[in-house]
């Protein structure tokens, strides 16, 4: 859960997405120069640099995760306010979006997020 080199790790897969929010606004990974890349790091990685399985257990994991969840959303809804403005909506017209996962294409959370963001659904 924590392990920052496990590839389904949280830890891990929070720093590639703080590694990917990095690329995309030119900022060094470490610092902020917008509200997503501010609470990102406050979250995502700063606080689970210093914590440890004991502590997680101890104070329930199912209320870890669910402490964590309500952040990732927090960090989810400024990264819409910040790049997918109605400014940005005509750059993004002709974007093309690539899903996958590793339950393979036909996994029913993938097709219900397929349909969705074609507007099907």
């Amino acid at each position: 859960m924590l392990d920052r080199e496990f590839p389904r790790s949280i830890r891990f897969c929070l720093q590639q997405a703080e590694t990917s929010l990095h690329q995309i606004t030119g900022a060094p990974v470490g610092t902020w120069r917008n509200s997503v890349e501010r609470t990102f790091g406050q979250f995502a990685l700063r606080e689970l640099d210093c914590l440890t399985i004991e502590e997680v257990t101890q104070s329930g994991l199912h209320e870890f995760l669910d402490h964590l969840q309500l952040q990732i959303i927090e960090a989810s809804n400024k990264i819409k306010e910040t790049f997918f403005t109605p400014e940005t909506y005509p750059a993004i017209v002709g974007m093309t979006i690539v899903l996958t996962n590793d339950d393979g294409i036909d996994a029913p959370g993938l097709q219900a997020l397929a349909k969705a963001v074609s507007g099907e659904g």
